[in-house]
């Protein structure tokens, strides 16, 4: 008889330990290592039971529902497992380009030919821990999460994804991506297509410009604010695949400027109230 994935994970109270003897594919994350310019911590297991161990502390994981614990633990669980298949050394650094891409992948191949074999795992599931693992970069103020809930329907230019894309991490010259990022919303400026420019842009003169790109094409510009409380920022940078230095983003705190009710035609505001 087949075992219930949901309740299996659940009786084991979201141990780490007690869970990974269920898919023996994360103790080959031990072999792994990992660039110790983001990943200090250590190989890519080590990484995976911190992301897992952290998760259980985050505000959001006691509102959630036990089914949405436990398809969010698995895709954090098994968030880095594209980096077995895809992790090399290049010009003398340890990368791990499209892991997230390849382990989605990877992920639906394990469950498809063997996890339903021993669990009860239906489509819907699967796609849903899947989706995670491909979009595992979790966000620290929450716009990813923000679009996915609000604005999936829309398209969407994204400058973590294209570091992602070309393995450029968020600490490098930025240069590159963001030329090809306005190149991609060029595209859909030019066909008259509503999208979404995704990034952080904390510094009003880069407001300005890309405003001034975007209405040069005829363009209203509509900014949305997201805010999180200090803390929970800090609480999603730990399990963060690429997680910024805490120096960079106290940096980033002191050089922001607030959005002025004059730089686009609409502002909304969605804040995360600190608990009282």
């Amino acid at each position: 008889m087949k075992i219930n994935l949901f309740e299996n994970i659940l009786n084991k109270q979201f141990d780490f330990n007690k869970i990974v003897e269920e898919f023996q594919v994360i103790n080959t994350l031990k072999q792994i290592p990992q660039n110790p310019k983001y990943h200090g911590e250590g190989n890519v297991y080590i990484h995976t039971k911190y992301v897992c161990n952290e998760l259980l502390n985050l505000k959001e994981w006691s509102e959630l529902s036990n089914e949405q614990k436990v398809i969010l633990y698995l895709g954090a669980l098994f968030h880095d497992i594209g980096k077995i298949i895809c992790t090399k050394i290049e010009d003398g650094e340890i990368k791990s380009s499209k892991h997230a891409v390849k382990g989605a992948k990877l992920f639906r191949e394990l469950v498809y030919k063997e996890y339903v074999q021993k669990y009860i795992i239906d489509f819907k599931t699967r796609e849903q821990i899947a989706a995670l693992i491909r979009y595992h970069g979790l966000p620290l103020a929450g716009k990813d999460t923000y679009i996915k809930e609000n604005l999936n329907y829309m398209n969407v230019v994204s400058l973590d994804d294209i570091r992602e894309e070309f393995n450029v991490s968020p600490m490098d010259n930025s240069s590159k991506i963001v030329m090809i990022a306005k190149d991609r919303a060029k595209e859909y400026l030019r066909l008259k297509q509503p999208f979404i420019w995704n990034a952080t842009n904390i510094i009003s003169d880069t407001r300005k410009k890309l405003c001034n790109l975007f209405s040069s094409y005829g363009a209203r510009v509509k900014f949305i604010y997201i805010e999180a409380p200090y803390n929970e920022l800090i609480s999603r940078n730990k399990i963060r695949d690429r997680s910024i230095p805490l120096k960079v983003l106290n940096n980033m705190i002191h050089k922001f400027d607030m959005i002025e009710n004059f730089e686009g035609y609409k502002i909304e505001y969605c804040i995360m109230e600190n608990e009282k």
